[in-house]
Order: C-alpha cells, then structure tokens, then sequence
C-alpha cells in the first residue's frame, strides 16, 4: 500500500507555490514536480485530520495530496440545502480556496487531466460548486454526502463544459444530513455540462465514508475507464 508521508520535501515546495491568505494547508503524498496526479481533499465538520487518513486508505502511486484546513469547526454554519445567503461568506471564502489553489497549480504548468477534487459533506459540496461554477476538463471529481448548495439550486451559476469529467457522487441510505433528491438534482446538472457521472447510493450507511465509496474513489482517479 501506498503511505502518504507528509515532507518537508512537499512543505518546502507547496509552501513556497501556494499562498492563500495563510490559510493553514497540510500537503503529502509525492512531491508536485514528480506527482503524476493532484489530489485536493476538502474536508467536512470531522476536520482536516480526517482527510490525511483518507489519502492513506486511497493508496494512489505518485499521487500528491493537498488539504487546506479550515478556520472554523466547519467551512460554512448551515447545511448544504440551506438558502445560499445563509452560508455567505464562507462558502464563497471556501470556493476561492479552491479557485487560488488551481490557478497556483496551473502557474506551475500542471495541466488539467493530473488535477483531482475529493470531498466530504460541505468539503465535497465545495469542489462541486468550483468544478461547476469553472468547468472544465479534469481528472475526476468525488463528492461524499454532497450537493450543489442553496435553497433553491440557483442554475444560473452554472454553465460551460466539464468535457467527459468522471464526478463520483456517493451518499448513504441513512444520511439525513442531505436529501437524495438533492444529490440527483446535483447529478443531472452535472450531466447537462458534459459530466460522466457515477450516482450511488450505499445502503444502511449514515453520515460517514463507507470502504466501498473508498474503493469507488480510487477506482475513479487510477482509471480511464470513465472517460
């Protein structure tokens, strides 16, 4: 099994390539330069932590890990179904997170197909809101327990291609923090900008991570056979 070691190696080299705002960002895995995948987890309510532990159960070779970590308990206050004005800043703060981390990346010349988004409840509704907000061809997308924001959807945000990007949506059966309808709401927006999506739903799992979703997930970033 691959082990995510977190470097100075890695800390030197990020530290030194990404600047947001000193925004605390925990980074392991490969060093960029020789990475052949960048895999950017947003965390939910149970932290950044959390995340690091992932990356391990991933086991990607050559993979570089990117987890910022947030100021507060949780990047926004309100759930995911909330009206969008409720979460504000945050979640705009949270999204542009995302938004610097890319554009540091592509500074780097780090093209598109070796970027990777992984998130958990507000985390994965986080990449969902970026990749659809500023789509465009990507390496892969899963979002655990998660959906578009706001009460109600607010499609004008969206609109562009995400070019055959495989986005992996997972959420268990006994998850009442967020509504299956919103999660197919979610997919079928995605799909109407050019998404190839995975939509599964795991039985008798509530709010958490499931080793099946894990599985899925890795199938998701070592694979083409979505593409």
């Amino acid at each position: 099994m691959t082990t995510a070691t977190y470097t100075t190696e890695n800390d030197t080299e990020l530290h030194e390539l990404l600047d947001v705002g000193g925004l605390e960002i925990i980074y392991g895995g490969t060093p960029l330069r020789k990475a052949d995948k960048i895999i950017i987890m947003m965390h939910g309510g149970s932290g950044a932590q959390t995340f690091v532990k992932l990356s391990n159960a991933l086991a990607i070779q050559n993979a570089c890990y990117i987890v910022p970590v947030s100021e507060r308990p949780t990047w926004f206050p309100n759930e995911i179904h909330a009206n969008i004005r409720q979460n504000e800043p945050w979640l705009s703060i949270a999204i542009n997170i995302v938004r610097r981390i890319i554009e540091a990346l592509r500074d780097k010349n780090i093209p598109n197909h070796k970027i990777y988004f992984m998130g958990f409840a507000e985390g994965g509704s986080i990449v969902l809101e970026y990749v659809a907000r500023y789509p465009q061809q990507f390496g892969g997308v899963i979002a655990l327990a998660a959906g578009l924001t706001g009460d109600p959807i607010n499609y004008s945000l969206y609109s562009g291609s995400l070019a055959n990007t495989t986005v992996f949506l997972g959420v268990g059966s006994d998850d009442d923090t967020i509504p299956k309808e919103r999660v197919n709401e979610t997919e079928a927006i995605l799909k109407s900008m050019n998404a190839v999506t995975i939509n599964n739903t795991y039985p008798d799992i509530g709010h958490t991570i499931s080793n099946d979703e894990l599985q899925m997930a890795s199938v998701v970033i070592r694979s083409k056979l979505f593409r």
